[in-house]
């Protein structure tokens, strides 16, 4: 499915062997549920019976509200796959506080009373959700309604602000597992609810996550070439698809790397090993951006290139032009051009000794993403087993948390 068509320079047996390892820790662990979400049947059952609910309904709009892995996983879904489905007519992620923006958004949306809200917290309590959602309710009583009629919560089922709300005022509640961590949680009711809603076949994600599991040799690849890039010391790992459907999916993959393996310590207290920056691009587009400083900037850098072997659209082959210079273009299709592009910019990497991973996947499909999700989680997990790392925390992210609630105390 996911294949590795070049990696350069190679993996190293030794790191081979520290992958291995590292692996086959991760597979011992009992605590993380998100090695183990294909056989959770009901997680998958309980998300496409809901989705079939709404759609008997009429909705057609939908409107997410979280932050980080519970909307990532989503937005990523939907410009990968679901916005061609044509199951949904709109459908918005809001995941930022910002007045501005957030206000022209409500300003905007028409007929709300026909939007359908989807809240994502794993923990409940996340502030920015719940405030964009009170915002909401405010927005909504406006206009002769409230967000609890118009309203599906996704969260843990423990006792905390969001299912306490849902469970008091009789809304849907689907579940993120305790044991599986929010950057970890698409491939729960949080990316599966909105998957199910655009028309996506779960069945055929699930499958995806059974094929990857099966695939030690790519996991075990990417893991060990991870070793190798935290040895070299990169600073920099460019998350480079040339195709527009991943764009997004490298923005979900920055989350999932940098708040997994960017950790001051290890489990046991020593210094960490640095690991290279993600950096989401876009290729042939960021060749006219980032490209200069990718070929000749002075930090070490390491790129992923991913290409679309079978996308869904071939388009039309070029006829003819009314410009000038151009005979390199008659007679290709746009796939053509840019395979062009993605190959030779992999050559000039690997020529300017910039080591490179080449991996393709065969279109963009539902098996293909939930595929894509798991490969990644399994990667970023075993990685971090190898090199000592706690990479299901995220320590870093908590003093602004308890600063923010101080200030927001002190003014109340």
């Amino acid at each position: 499915m996911i294949k590795i068509e070049k990696i350069v320079p190679g993996v190293e047996a030794g790191h081979r062997q520290l992958a291995q390892a590292g692996f086959n820790s991760l597979l011992a662990r009992q605590d993380l549920g998100f090695i183990r979400l294909a056989e959770r049947s009901h997680l998958w059952r309980e998300s496409q019976e809901r989705a079939n609910v709404l759609r008997n309904q009429g909705i057609r709009r939908v409107v997410l509200l979280g932050l980080g892995g519970s909307s990532l996983g989503p937005k990523t879904l939907w410009d990968s796959v679901g916005r061609w489905m044509g199951q949904l007519d709109e459908f918005h992620c809001l995941d930022n506080l910002d007045e501005v923006a957030f206000g022209r958004f409500l300003q905007q949306l028409s007929h709300p009373q026909s939007v359908h809200f989807v809240i994502i917290s794993k923990s409940g309590s996340t502030l920015e959700t719940l405030a964009m959602a009170d915002f909401i309710d405010q927005h909504l009583a406006s206009h002769g309604s409230r967000l609890a009629k118009q309203a599906t919560v996704i969260s843990e089922l423990r006792s905390n602000p969001l299912s306490d709300w849902a469970r008091s005022q009789q809304v849907s509640l689907l579940e993120v597992p305790e044991d599986v961590g929010g950057r970890f949680s698409v491939l729960t009711p949080v990316g599966l609810l909105p998957a199910a809603l655009m028309g996506l076949s779960l069945e055929e994600m699930r499958q995806g996550l059974s094929e990857i599991l099966t695939d030690r040799e790519l996991i075990l690849t990417l893991i060990a070439a991870g070793l190798g890039s935290v040895e070299r010391q990169d600073q920099v790992l460019y998350f480079w698809p040339y195709t527009q459907g991943l764009e997004t999916f490298g923005f979900w993959f920055q989350q999932l790397w940098a708040e997994s393996l960017g950790k001051k310590v290890t489990r046991d207290g020593r210094a960490a090993p640095g690991v290279p920056v993600p950096v989401p691009s876009l290729g042939p587009r960021d060749q006219h951006s980032t490209m200069q400083q990718l070929m000749e900037g002075p930090q070490p850098r390491w790129v992923w290139l991913w290409r679309d072997r079978e996308p869904v659209v071939k388009g039309p082959t070029l006829e003819r032009s009314g410009f000038a210079q151009s005979a390199l273009r008659i007679g290709k299709t746009m796939g053509e051009l840019v395979e062009a592009q993605a190959t030779a910019t992999e050559a000039a990497l690997i020529q300017t000794n910039i080591p490179v991973v080449s991996l393709s996947v065969p279109g963009l499909w539902p098996k293909t993403i939930g595929a894509l999700f798991f490969l990644s989680e399994l990667v970023v997990g075993g990685l971090g087993e190898a090199l000592g790392i706690n990479a299901f925390d995220q320590p870093g992210v908590e003093l602004g948390k308890k600063l923010t609630k101080d200030l927001l105390s002190k003014g109340s």
